[in-house]
């Protein structure tokens, strides 16, 4: 199964119903830590943005911008703020 946002453990692969869930390390670039941050941060809430998991996680923009193209990030915004028109 493919990287999840809310899903996905930091470094371990899981086992769940259809198949083995890849871990964030997975991600070419994604290192440990930052690979941590994004699993302890999604404790705190959901994101509401790519800007905002950029700014609560030690995830670069390349990185980012990787899991974007892999769908890793669902249908989330680029930034947080509202259009009024």
């Amino acid at each position: 199964l493919p990287v999840d946002l809310y899903a996905s453990d930091a470094t371990e692969f899981l086992i769940e119903e259809g198949g083995i869930r890849l871990p964030f390390t997975a991600i070419p670039g994604l290192g440990v830590n930052a690979a941590q941050s994004v699993v302890e941060e999604r404790k705190n809430g959901k994101f509401i943005s790519i800007e905002e998991i950029q700014r609560r996680t030690k995830l670069s923009r390349s990185v980012l911008e990787v899991m974007e193209e892999m769908g890793c990030l669902g249908d989330l915004p680029k930034t947080s703020q509202v259009t009024l028109f």
